[in-house]
């Protein structure tokens, strides 16, 4: 697909029809997007947009979507931004900005979803994909509607935050520690730069509620770490026996920066002394390794399964919606999401809850491929399409 577009789907909801018989501003737009006349069409963009992508570029993506499924037969709207452009053979979200005059400033397409298509058809996708993938697909947490290796232990980066987010919802509920409680950030765990966290000052004041919300929709490791620490890597390891022993944040750059090969192949006793040697050594001492250098063997480990149970377990916690992932805002009674993304690594986890619903339905998508490049696109799309078919 041309670049302009985008790989995600939103949730929708449909409204009246958008087209009066003398459309004006917003409806105008719609109007011009869907019948997309040239001459009519380039009225309503905005010109420094229209410099970036020209009319006829925009009319021929638009002629695309119309040779494959069907002329467009309405737009409609979900809210201020977001759209559900339908044709006769398919719907897919919309995202359009415009301009105080009403002129079209930003523009984007989601991936198409047939009205007949059948889920196994992303399973049949994802199986095309090079390299190892699994996909879990769960109503509440325990009933199986969909699956491709969900039992499969597959690299997972930051998604293996739902592993510390249950231990520490647990301690929350059994001790005195409280979302409320307050902690100073410890220069002890911080991580590398890059996370929020990080260039906070050291004994910075932080509640718990914040350390959480930050590993939870930020991936932040320096979070991260507080939230080890808080936790404790003995209780990680009897929680999730495969990743012995279970990593910080720094542990794991240490590690890839120190190119400690073969460390999956050493014992526990012998893993263990690598990492407190490595504890006395500072990150700058080490070289940044940028490539998918051994994900099979330093990192995190976990199947698609699990992780759709843990993020269940955790769908009512304060943090949780913060960030709401490819699940639209507002187009669910709850949505939380947590991905792990590293070279070689793209791991999904979403959860959402339907309006008109009590049931939770999660869908957690993991790919491995390491040394070669990888599309988030093809992930974005899969997911988006299985969110599409949640009732």
């Amino acid at each position: 697909m041309n670049n302009f577009s985008k790989y995600f789907l939103f949730y929708f909801i449909f409204t009246a029809p958008l087209f009066g018989e003398k459309p004006k501003g917003e409806a105008a737009v719609l109007k011009a997007l869907c019948h997309f006349e040239n001459a009519n069409l380039a009225s309503h963009i905005n010109p420094y947009f229209l410099s970036k992508l020209p009319t006829d570029k925009l009319v021929g993506i638009l002629k695309g979507f119309k040779s494959q499924e069907g002329k467009c037969v309405n737009i409609e709207k979900v809210d201020a931004k977001n759209f559900l452009y339908t044709t006769d053979k398919s719907q897919r979200a919309m995202q359009l900005y415009l301009d105080k005059n009403e002129k079209i400033r930003g523009l984007w397409f989601g991936n198409a979803t047939s009205y007949g298509e059948k889920l196994s058809t992303v399973v049949d996708e994802l199986k095309k994909l090079p390299g190892k993938t699994s996909l879990t697909y769960l109503k509440n947490g325990k009933a199986e509607i969909l699956s491709h290796n969900p039992d499969l232990p597959l690299a997972i980066e930051l998604s293996s935050s739902l592993f510390l987010l249950k231990l520490l919802s647990q301690k929350v509920d059994k001790t005195k520690l409280n979302w409320n409680s307050s902690l100073k950030l410890n220069s002890k765990f911080k991580s590398v730069p890059g996370g929020r966290l990080y260039d906070w000052p050291t004994k910075a004041p932080v509640t718990v509620q914040t350390l959480a919300t930050m590993l939870m929709a930020y991936s932040d490791e320096t979070a991260f770490d507080h939230v080890f620490n808080l936790v404790g890597r003995k209780n990680l390891e009897k929680a999730s026996p495969r990743n012995r022993p279970f990593l910080k944040t720094l542990d794991y750059h240490k590690l890839r920066g120190d190119k400690v090969l073969g460390f999956s192949k050493k014992k526990i006793k012998e893993k263990r002394e690598i990492l407190n040697t490595l504890e006395k050594k500072s990150i700058e001492e080490l070289s940044t390794v940028s490539d998918s250098f051994e994900i099979d063997s330093i990192g995190w480990f976990g199947t698609t399964k699990e992780l759709c149970q843990i993020i269940h377990s955790l769908r009512n916690e304060p943090y949780a919606g913060v960030n709401p992932g490819l699940a639209q805002r507002g187009g669910w009674k709850a949505a939380a999401f947590k991905m792990g993304r590293a070279p070689g690594i793209i791991q999904y986890t979403q959860l959402v809850v339907p309006k008109s619903s009590k049931d939770s339905f999660c869908v957690s998508i993991t790919w491995n491929n390491p040394g070669d490049e990888m599309e988030p696109s093809k992930i974005d799309s899969i997911l988006s399409r299985i969110l599409s078919k949640v009732k």
